[in-house]
Protein backbone atom coordinates (compact mmCIF):
# COMPACT_ATOMS: atom_id res chain seq x y z
CA UNK A 1 0.00 0.00 0.00
CA UNK A 2 1.42 3.37 -1.05
CA UNK A 3 1.17 6.37 1.18
CA UNK A 4 0.80 9.30 -1.29
CA UNK A 5 1.43 12.12 1.13
CA UNK A 6 4.80 10.65 2.24
CA UNK A 7 5.86 10.05 -1.34
CA UNK A 8 5.01 13.66 -2.27
CA UNK A 9 6.81 15.00 0.81
CA UNK A 10 9.92 12.99 0.01
CA UNK A 11 9.86 14.21 -3.59
CA UNK A 12 9.64 17.85 -2.44
CA UNK A 13 12.49 17.41 0.06
CA UNK A 14 14.65 15.63 -2.51
CA UNK A 15 14.00 18.31 -5.15
CA UNK A 16 14.95 21.11 -2.76
CA UNK A 17 18.13 19.33 -1.63
CA UNK A 18 16.93 18.80 1.90
CA UNK A 19 16.94 15.03 1.38
CA UNK A 20 19.97 13.32 -0.07
CA UNK A 21 20.41 9.66 -0.90
CA UNK A 22 23.87 8.13 -0.73
CA UNK A 23 24.96 4.62 -1.57
CA UNK A 24 27.63 2.85 0.44
CA UNK A 25 31.06 2.96 -1.14
CA UNK A 26 32.51 -0.23 -2.56
CA UNK A 27 36.00 1.22 -2.68
CA UNK A 28 38.25 1.76 0.30
CA UNK A 29 39.57 4.92 -1.35
CA UNK A 30 36.15 6.58 -1.60
CA UNK A 31 35.34 7.11 2.06
CA UNK A 32 34.33 4.91 4.95
CA UNK A 33 33.79 1.24 4.21
CA UNK A 34 30.41 -0.32 4.68
CA UNK A 35 29.85 -2.42 7.80
CA UNK A 36 30.16 -5.60 5.74
CA UNK A 37 33.53 -4.53 4.30
CA UNK A 38 34.81 -3.50 7.73
CA UNK A 39 33.72 -6.81 9.25
CA UNK A 40 35.32 -8.86 6.47
CA UNK A 41 38.61 -6.94 6.81
CA UNK A 42 38.68 -7.47 10.58
CA UNK A 43 37.94 -11.17 10.20
CA UNK A 44 40.65 -11.56 7.55
CA UNK A 45 43.23 -9.83 9.75
CA UNK A 46 42.32 -11.44 13.08
CA UNK A 47 43.18 -15.06 12.29
CA UNK A 48 46.03 -14.50 9.89
CA UNK A 49 49.63 -13.46 10.20
CA UNK A 50 52.00 -11.78 7.81
CA UNK A 51 53.96 -14.68 6.31
CA UNK A 52 56.80 -12.62 4.89
CA UNK A 53 59.65 -10.90 6.69
CA UNK A 54 60.86 -9.32 3.45
CA UNK A 55 63.21 -10.25 0.65
CA UNK A 56 66.14 -11.16 2.89
CA UNK A 57 68.24 -13.86 1.13
CA UNK A 58 71.56 -12.79 2.62
CA UNK A 59 72.88 -16.30 3.24
CA UNK A 60 71.93 -16.71 6.89
CA UNK A 61 71.44 -20.11 8.48
CA UNK A 62 69.76 -21.26 11.69
CA UNK A 63 70.34 -24.42 13.73
CA UNK A 64 67.89 -26.23 15.99
CA UNK A 65 69.44 -28.73 18.41
CA UNK A 66 67.75 -31.80 19.82
CA UNK A 67 67.22 -31.99 23.58
CA UNK A 68 70.31 -33.65 25.03
CA UNK A 69 73.38 -32.46 26.92
CA UNK A 70 75.83 -32.93 24.04
CA UNK A 71 73.35 -32.16 21.21
CA UNK A 72 74.31 -34.99 18.86
CA UNK A 73 71.29 -34.20 16.70
CA UNK A 74 70.56 -31.00 14.85
CA UNK A 75 68.65 -29.52 11.95
CA UNK A 76 70.09 -26.53 10.10
CA UNK A 77 68.08 -24.35 7.72
CA UNK A 78 70.05 -22.51 5.02
CA UNK A 79 68.30 -19.43 3.69
CA UNK A 80 70.37 -19.36 0.51
CA UNK A 81 69.16 -22.32 -1.52
CA UNK A 82 66.29 -23.21 0.83
CA UNK A 83 67.96 -26.34 2.21
CA UNK A 84 67.45 -28.30 5.42
CA UNK A 85 70.37 -30.35 6.72
CA UNK A 86 69.62 -33.05 9.30
CA UNK A 87 72.61 -34.41 11.23
CA UNK A 88 72.95 -37.31 13.67
CA UNK A 89 76.48 -37.19 15.06
CA UNK A 90 76.28 -40.03 17.58
CA UNK A 91 75.97 -43.73 16.73
CA UNK A 92 73.82 -44.73 19.71
CA UNK A 93 70.69 -46.25 18.17
CA UNK A 94 68.89 -42.90 18.17
CA UNK A 95 68.10 -40.98 15.02
CA UNK A 96 67.67 -37.29 14.46
CA UNK A 97 64.40 -36.07 13.04
CA UNK A 98 64.48 -32.59 11.50
CA UNK A 99 61.09 -30.94 11.18
CA UNK A 100 60.17 -27.85 9.22
CA UNK A 101 57.08 -25.79 8.53
CA UNK A 102 56.52 -22.50 6.73
CA UNK A 103 53.95 -19.75 6.67
CA UNK A 104 51.76 -19.49 3.58
CA UNK A 105 48.45 -17.69 3.09
CA UNK A 106 48.55 -16.37 6.65
CA UNK A 107 48.81 -19.80 8.29
CA UNK A 108 51.51 -22.32 9.20
CA UNK A 109 51.78 -25.44 7.07
CA UNK A 110 51.78 -28.84 8.73
CA UNK A 111 55.14 -30.05 10.08
CA UNK A 112 57.25 -31.94 7.53
CA UNK A 113 59.55 -34.50 9.22
CA UNK A 114 62.82 -35.82 7.80
CA UNK A 115 64.99 -38.60 9.22
CA UNK A 116 68.79 -38.19 9.43
CA UNK A 117 69.43 -41.57 7.91
CA UNK A 118 69.93 -45.24 8.71
CA UNK A 119 72.38 -44.87 11.66
CA UNK A 120 75.18 -46.52 9.69
CA UNK A 121 78.13 -44.71 11.17
CA UNK A 122 79.34 -42.00 13.48
CA UNK A 123 77.68 -39.22 11.46
CA UNK A 124 74.54 -39.48 9.36
CA UNK A 125 73.63 -36.49 7.21
CA UNK A 126 70.58 -35.94 5.05
CA UNK A 127 69.76 -32.89 2.92
CA UNK A 128 66.29 -31.80 1.83
CA UNK A 129 65.78 -29.08 -0.79
CA UNK A 130 62.82 -26.71 -0.86
CA UNK A 131 61.69 -23.90 -3.12
CA UNK A 132 60.00 -21.36 -0.86
CA UNK A 133 59.14 -17.75 -1.60
CA UNK A 134 61.99 -15.44 -0.61
CA UNK A 135 61.52 -13.88 2.81
CA UNK A 136 58.91 -16.42 3.95
CA UNK A 137 58.78 -17.27 7.68
CA UNK A 138 60.09 -20.75 8.50
CA UNK A 139 60.28 -22.77 11.74
CA UNK A 140 62.56 -25.75 12.40
CA UNK A 141 62.99 -28.20 15.26
CA UNK A 142 65.29 -31.19 15.86
CA UNK A 143 64.39 -34.31 17.85
CA UNK A 144 66.19 -37.48 18.94
CA UNK A 145 64.19 -40.65 18.46
CA UNK A 146 64.90 -44.33 19.05
CA UNK A 147 61.37 -45.48 18.28
CA UNK A 148 60.67 -46.61 21.83
CA UNK A 149 60.57 -43.81 24.39
CA UNK A 150 59.31 -40.87 22.35
CA UNK A 151 60.99 -37.86 20.85
CA UNK A 152 63.32 -35.61 22.77
CA UNK A 153 62.96 -32.31 20.96
CA UNK A 154 64.81 -29.09 21.46
CA UNK A 155 63.43 -25.59 21.07
CA UNK A 156 61.67 -24.41 17.92
CA UNK A 157 63.86 -22.00 15.94
CA UNK A 158 62.45 -19.21 13.76
CA UNK A 159 64.15 -18.67 10.41
CA UNK A 160 63.59 -17.08 7.00
CA UNK A 161 63.51 -18.50 3.49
Amino acid sequence: MRIPHLTRAAAVLFATGALAVTAPSASADAGSPTMTEAQSRAEAQSGRMDCLVGNINNGDHWTAEAEMSVHPGMATWYEHGDKLKIVDSLSDGNRTIGSIRWCSGGEWSRWHNYDSGPDEGDIDVRWKNFNLKEGRKVQIVACRDNGADGDRCGATVNANA
